[in-house]
């Protein structure tokens, strides 16, 4: 008799504490977020509940469909983070004991832009920039966007055989515009927002030695270079001495160069992708009097040689005697 009072007392002492811990889930609903975030507020029927420190909350339990009763409110966090409702994980037609919220976290970044050596480059130079996120998304800004924070999503909810879990986005820098042209590398630059959000973007920009020089005496000339851009903006700079200067930061892509100056110059492609020494002739004057000089002279030379002589009238003394000669008729005509 007395093992079978031991065994009761056992029994009851077991189910009460059993019974409390089963009686959450026969009380409600368990909301849970993915990622687990504390202050979530979720509404049901008009009446605002948050999350926990796990994530969690426990709503009434119902029998009737949730879909059009339910609602997860977007919200401000701490940090320069938002995070907003993206889909449900679970049956809210018929509701069970547990229901899973996939939020999307997002996150407020700028950028900035330098140079190869990390000096800045002020937003005025860049007309536009593109960034492409790890799923596909393009994100395009113009200038008059660059000095602002933006919203940039960080993360998302992906399903696995363990269940949905958040999983962190990134981003490469697809294109940054200057000048017309292109001056970065495609998907070299890349960042997370969970872990970044003050972006240092570095541009392709190189410096230029620009020299003129005579294309048959080698001499210095010239009064500077007009330089086109990709875009087709033209800018002149003035030589320094020696008919020489050197362009500081120039975007990467393609230019067309001139001299100006005594001469003829002809327009010459220049394809910036590193920082180049850039030498430039001109036909001046001086070459062109001297071409012309030396094909006369070979010209003589062959009309002499097919007709030797022609060269007597060359000769001092003949000169002297055809003058002599003229001399005696004007004289003679005049008396």
């Amino acid at each position: 008799m007395r093992r079978w009072l031991v065994a009761l007392g056992v029994f009851c002492t077991l189910a009460g504490v059993v019974a409390p811990a089963a009686a959450p889930a026969s009380r409600g609903i368990t909301l849970e977020t993915v990622p687990a975030l504390r202050g979530i507020p979720v509404e049901l029927d008009g009446r605002l509940y948050r999350t926990n420190t796990r994530g969690r909350v426990v709503l009434p339990a119902t029998k009737r469909s949730l879909r059009d009763r339910l609602v997860v409110r977007d919200i401000r966090l701490p940090g320069r983070m938002k995070a907003t409702f993206a889909r449900w994980y679970g049956n809210l037609d018929r509701p069970s004991n547990l229901i899973k919220a996939a939020l999307d976290i997002h996150y407020l970044v700028r950028w900035r832009f330098t140079d190869l050596q990390h000096l800045p480059i002020p937003f005025g130079r860049v007309t536009s920039i593109s960034f492409k996120s790890s799923h596909g998304h393009v994100h395009k800004f113009r200038q008059d966007d660059f000095d602002r924070w933006h919203w940039f999503q960080g993360s998302r909810v992906i399903s696995t055989p363990e269940g949905p879990r958040s999983k962190n986005l990134y981003y490469t820098v697809e294109k940054v515009i200057v000048d017309g042209t292109n001056v970065v590398n495609r998907a070299q630059q890349r960042f997370e927002p969970v872990n970044r959000r003050d972006i240092p973007v570095r541009l392709l920009f190189y410096s230029a030695r620009f020299s003129a020089h005579d294309a048959l005496f080698k001499f210095g000339i010239g009064r500077g270079i007009k330089l086109t851009f990709p875009n087709g903006t033209i800018k002149r700079y003035k030589f320094e001495s020696g008919a020489e200067l050197t362009v500081d930061r120039l975007p990467r892509g393609q230019y067309w160069v001139v001299v100006e100056g005594p001469g003829m110059s002809f327009l010459r492609p220049v394809s910036l992708s590193r920082n180049q020494i850039v030498p430039l002739e001109v036909l001046s004057w001086i070459d062109i009097g001297f071409v012309v000089g030396v094909v006369f002279a070979i010209a003589l030379g062959l009309l002499l040689v097919g007709r030797p002589w022609l060269l007597r009238y060359a000769h001092p003394q003949t000169y002297r005697v055809h003058w002599e000669a003229l001399r005696r008729r004007w004289v003679e005509g005049s008396a």
